[in-house]
């Protein structure tokens, strides 16, 4: 394309004399004078050119101030060119372009060993040819909610802070990034802070289906109808830990219930005494990973160890450094691709002047969870979220839903990874110094999921995942022991209907008596195992602290339907977990993963 095309979209006797003056600048330091990335000194050189030609009478003073004062505006690429990746409304990159421009410049680095300026050089005036995975559709309704400041306007942090917030939505079939917003409202310069892609962030709850559920279930270790004592782990903190929210424990808890209702203790448990932070940080990370890049085996900060290979980070997703949205976008949509993990990316292939194909950006596809079941197992489990947990009622007309609020130690991040059968789709709502969110928690990161989706489903109908009916037989079964339902069950308010695999249905009757007995706390030597306050912790003084409050997940604060009936669920094997495990050797129940704070105070 010519230099016209690619800086202004128009041909060239479509340009302005100012844009014209523009492009003569650049040819002296493509690098130094380029109006992407050196608008001011691409301006001054313009300008010099102007006053040249009018001192040696090709244009008249007139004509010159005119051009001066025209404010010249880029965009990336032509206006029929594949390779467009859209600009914003004021003249800057879009939020896509910026993402793909930084993955061009690390893939370069990486195959031909250039440095980010021979990288960024190459790229703005070496003639190089970007295909992206844009979908303009998708993206201008991402746009259309993240472009509009007045949509968050009314939330402010004490000290003033505007909202930020950032998404990535990716196509469950490709991997593929097909939009994404690094924030809200006008986009106000070129590559920019990038929530979508910079921002690392703990993910609080949202981990739980990564790093807790799913390998559990991918390892053969639990099912969704593995029932553990919903009681503390310990007694590290008064009261036990880790708590719930809303707070208190409710006894012996189907796995499936748990993930619905974030249950902290479960998942611990679960962590520590089924599977092991080792195995979650390999799901997480390893070879056939879920593409997590940013935990930590060991940091020094302040004198101080951390490490985010432990119980408390990757049960509760108090991470060292945290996550983006990105990667958590990409994680999800394994989901929706029968367990299979793609990494994302933003863009295919990249050519040079003369359309020879310099990098190939292909995904390695061979990742994500070994047995296919345990993908069913857990878009039964996720899409009960949606439909009665900590996201009840983000669902879709036509079009299947399911997800995962996350909510951080004193309210300062809160995210939502949500899927649909054709995309994934991850939020992070926050503020940019650790303000309290007050008023708002996972299901209000949800809420911008869903108003998103909405758009990009518009018009879409009978939208569901594969989720295998054929395979499932459905009876009804007690929520304590997750074998077939007695009368007792019934009686007591324990039974309910969910979906098994006609292999491990179970074939024998709860014996229940008493159901309505089950704990003595006092017994079991646990104290005040209900909190008035779902955010008692020490740490967190007032709403407008500029300090790192924490970051392990404290509580998503969304309703739920306590009456599902449509818990998936399987033979629990165990017959139920029967009791706390309180003898922890290895956990003190504290935020190892923290590197803000020495307290915990996890979340739902």
């Amino acid at each position: 394309s010519t230099a016209a095309q690619k800086y202004f979209g128009k041909t060239v006797n479509e340009l302005s004399l100012a844009e014209c003056a523009s492009l003569i600048a650049i040819t002296n330091n493509p690098f130094q004078y380029d109006p992407y990335t050196q608008p001011e000194n691409n301006k001054e050189r313009r300008n010099l050119a102007l006053d040249l030609m009018c001192e040696q009478g090709y244009i008249s003073k007139e004509k010159r101030d005119e051009a001066k004062a025209e404010e010249v505006k880029c965009v990336f690429g032509s206006k029929d060119s594949e390779t467009t990746t859209g600009g914003s409304d004021n003249g800057y990159y879009s939020w896509y372009t910026d993402a793909v421009i930084e993955s061009v410049i690390s893939d370069l680095g990486k195959q031909y060993g250039y440095d980010e300026t021979t990288a960024t050089n190459l790229i703005y005036s070496g003639g190089l040819q970007i295909y992206s995975c844009l979908d303009p559709k998708v993206q201008a309704k991402v746009d259309a909610v993240y472009g509009d400041a007045n949509n968050t306007a009314q939330y402010k942090s004490a000290g003033g802070q505007a909202l930020r917030s950032g998404i990535t939505v990716v196509d469950n079939n490709t991997g593929a990034v097909v939009a994404l917003a690094g924030g809200i409202g006008e986009k106000t310069g070129n590559r920019i802070w990038n929530c979508a892609t910079d921002s690392l962030r703990p993910p609080g709850s949202s981990i739980k289906p990564l790093s807790v559920y799913g390998p559990a279930i991918d390892m053969g270790l639990i099912t969704p109808a593995t029932v553990i004592d919903d009681s503390p782990y310990n007694n590290s903190r008064a009261g036990g830990w880790p708590i719930n929210t809303p707070a208190g424990y409710r006894g012996l808890t189907m796995v499936s219930d748990a993930l619905k209702r974030s249950v902290n203790t479960v998942a611990v448990k679960i962590m520590a005494n089924y599977s092991s932070p080792e195995l979650a940080y390999q799901y997480l990370t390893g070879e056939n990973g879920f593409g997590i890049t940013t935990l930590v085996e060991s940091k020094e900060i302040n004198g101080q160890t951390y490490s985010d290979i432990d119980i408390a980070p990757l049960a509760l997703g108090g991470l060292t450094n945290g996550v983006t949205v990105r990667e958590m976008a990409a994680a999800y949509s394994a989901f929706p691709r029968n367990g299979m993990y793609i990494e994302s990316r933003t863009y295919t292939k990249v050519t040079d002047s003369e359309g020879n194909t310099i990098m190939e950006n292909t995904p390695n596809t061979d990742k994500g969870f070994t047995n296919v079941r345990t993908d069913y197992y857990m878009l039964d489990c996720l899409q009960n979220v949606t439909a009665h947990g900590t996201a009840y009622g983000i669902q879709l007309d036509g079009v299947e839903t399911g997800g995962k609020t996350g909510t951080t130690t004193s309210n300062t991040d809160i995210w939502f990874c949500g899927i649909t059968p054709k995309y994934s789709g991850a939020v992070w709502v926050g503020y940019e110094h650790n303000y309290r969110l007050d008023g708002l928690y996972g299901r209000n990161a949800a809420e911008i999921w869903l108003a998103v989706m909405q758009k990009v489903h518009a018009g879409d109908s009978g939208l569901v995942f594969d989720s295998h009916p054929q395979d499932f037989e459905e009876v009804t079964y007690c929520m304590d022991t997750g074998l077939l339902a007695s009368g007792a069950c019934r009686a007591a308010g324990r039974a309910a209907t969910g979906r098994f695999w006609k292999d491990k249905v179970p074939t024998e009757t709860c014996s229940h008596q008493n159901i309505e007995n089950k704990y003595d706390f006092e017994s079991m030597g646990v104290d005040n195992y209900y909190y008035d306050d779902e955010e008692d912790d020490s740490d967190s003084d007032s709403s407008s602290s500029d300090t790192d409050t924490g970051n392990e997940d404290s509580g998503d604060g969304g309703s739920y339907d306590s009456d599902d009936s449509g818990d998936s669920g399987d033979d629990s094997g165990d017959g139920g977990d029967s009791g706390d495990d309180s003898g922890d050797s290895g956990d003190s129940g504290g935020d190892s993963g923290d590197s803000g704070d020495s307290s915990e105070d996890p979340e739902a």
